[in-house]
């Protein structure tokens, strides 16, 4: 009994002490179809916040994993496309409201795919995180 009593007690204080992860975040691109679900999450023994979620980059309604940093001013999100065989890169410049999307295929030449391109960040799923055709993907494939 003394040692649920004392399970108990170290689960209560884990819930009180241990930072909540923050609420989840769309990131809509004005000139593409592409959406990208986040939600940042503060780290035991990690500097800054990160973030992980999902990026429609077909705009077909499924996502693949994408993860970074916040950092002041911008996000940072990389995946590696198997696909495509290539590792991208976000840079969300959240002061600007504009975002860089680079890419690499052999982790030393990165070529820019699209630049300053215009996005809003609004609280909660992407919803529908489903096909949209209204626009091309930024990937423009």
């Amino acid at each position: 009994m003394k040692k649920y009593t004392i399970l108990c007690l170290v689960l209560a204080m884990a819930v009180v002490f241990v930072p909540a992860s923050q609420a989840t975040q769309c990131v809509f691109f004005n000139n593409f179809c592409d959406r990208i679900q986040t939600n940042n999450v503060s780290m035991h023994h990690q500097t800054g916040i990160w973030t992980v979620g999902l990026w429609d980059y077909t705009c077909s309604g499924s996502g693949i994993l994408i993860s970074g940093k916040v950092s002041t001013g911008s996000t940072k999100l990389n995946t590696f496309i198997a696909a495509l065989g290539e590792q991208e890169q976000w840079s969300l410049k959240g002061s600007t409201g504009l975002g860089d999307l680079d890419s690499t295929v052999d982790g030393v030449t990165a070529f820019f795919i699209q630049t300053n391109q215009p996005y809003t960040i609004a609280a909660g799923a992407c919803s529908p995180f489903g096909p949209d055709t209204r626009k091309p993907s930024a990937q423009g494939r």
